[in-house]
């Protein structure tokens, strides 16, 4: 990528290049917004290197219309650049440290891009490879530490020549490179020496290797070797492990049948403490059946007391907020009076609430022998009915009737709460 960094041309534009087999045969130097002006080589008057930088090189471009550019540029497309057969002036200096006012007639050069980002990576790196080295030493012996050498030599190698590898482009970073791999051949050699020393120890002092394995946590390793070593102590430990897996089961046992029994204990006080509680006490009837459903779930009975009294609690918040719906009209019957236009009812009304309600308005619907519906009729009965009871209000006037009404249907539209 190249970048216009200064001169005749919009400033942080890219150049784009047209190529040809590999070759450049033009080049478009942006001017505005999505405008551009395109040059061929031949174009060019010079390309002077003002400054390098890194991997990066600064290019003065002079145009044969009296323009020049300055550009950034890295990587191929600053060799492709250079290569177009001109003249290539190098300044002295290889990198140039003090940013020059571009008015007078000096290169800007851009500030350096921040490290963060590959000190981050270096440090997960610090991490990781000696980790990954010391875990694949064990049955490759040195030959992940030959890797890493052979890595260090290539980064040292950058110290003296920078290299497009990774982490090779900056000194900087291929000395950090060098100190993280000399680690990873180190852990490789910590881990290759230990394992010769415990191989050694195997020899001359099983008791001493079998300790140390058990000691290291290796019980798998340590069974498998204590078998082969000494036979005898391995059948020991076979039936100490026997033993211990028949204490655990027995220890099991004892403790739930310990919980078993206190679960009986408890449930048989619930049932006893729900004989001597009222049906009206739906709130603590309905918590001790949740308590009995969570030690006896298999129990249809406990769950469908539950469900009960939870049902009877919504209905209870439903009556408080409309008292209406508590009250059932289970039985009615009406006639005509007067001279067949005045309609009697009679009601029979429950109060399914736990509290008293007073002013039950009813509205009745009458239709025709037809079954069109002609006529209604509201009217309030003022009277209380009692919690848990049934009442019957006979003969009530319900009002003025079509006197082509055969049919009525009659509900309970409101209510209020008997303080």
């Amino acid at each position: 990528m190249i970048k216009i960094i200064g001169g005749n041309f919009k400033k942080n534009g890219i150049v784009k290049l047209i190529k040809r087999k590999g070759k450049i045969e033009a080049f478009s130097l942006p001017t505005g917004f999505m405008k551009g002006q395109m040059y061929v080589p031949k174009n060019i008057v010079s390309v002077k290197q003002e400054a390098h930088i890194d991997n990066r090189i600064i290019l003065n471009v002079s145009l044969k219309d009296g323009k020049h550019v300055v550009l950034l540029a890295k990587g191929r497309d600053a060799e492709e650049f250079v290569s177009l057969g001109l003249t290539v002036a190098r300044s002295s200096a290889e990198v140039v440290e003090t940013q020059v006012n571009s008015e007078q007639g000096g290169i800007p050069i851009p500030e350096k891009r921040s490290t963060t980002g590959p000190i981050l990576v270096l440090v997960i790196l610090l991490g990781a490879i000696p980790s990954l080295l010391f875990m694949i030493a064990g049955n490759n012996g040195y030959v992940p530490a030959i890797i890493a050498g052979l890595g260090m030599l290539l980064y040292v190698f950058c110290l003296w020549k920078p290299l497009p590898i990774p982490f090779g482009r900056a000194r900087w970073k291929s000395g950090v490179m060098i100190c993280i791999l000399g680690l990873g051949v180190l852990a490789v050699h910590i881990k290759v020496d230990r394992q010769a020393e415990i191989a050694a120890l195997r020899e001359t002092d099983p008791a001493a290797y079998l300790a140390k394995l058990k000691s290291m946590g290796k019980q798998k390793e340590w069974l498998e070797e204590l078998e082969q070593l000494d036979p005898k102590a391995f059948a020991e430990e076979q039936a100490a492990a026997e033993q211990r897996k028949k204490e655990e089961k027995e220890a099991e046992l004892a403790e739930y049948e310990r919980k078993e029994k206190v679960r009986k204990v408890e449930i048989e006080k619930l049932v006893n403490e729900l004989k001597g509680i009222p049906a009206s006490e739906l709130q603590e009837n309905r918590n001790r059946y949740e308590r009995l459903v969570e030690l006896d779930p298999s129990s249809s009975l406990f769950k469908s007391k539950l469900q009960h009294y939870e049902t009877l609690i919504d209905q209870r918040k439903r009556w408080l907020s409309k008292p209406e719906t508590a009250l059932q009209i289970v039985k009615w019957s009406w006639h005509k009076d007067g001279f067949d236009n005045i309609m009697m009812a009679t009601f029979t009304i429950k109060n399914n609430a736990t509290f008293n309600i007073k002013d039950a308005e009813i509205t009745c619907n009458h239709s025709s022998p037809s079954g069109t519906e002609i006529d209604m009729n509201t009217r309030t009965i003022y009277e209380v009915f009692r919690a848990g009871t049934t009442r019957t209000i006979k003969d009530f006037n319900m009002g003025f009737i079509h006197p082509q009404a055969s049919k009525s249907s009659c509900e309970i539209v409101f209510a209020t709460r008997n303080y």
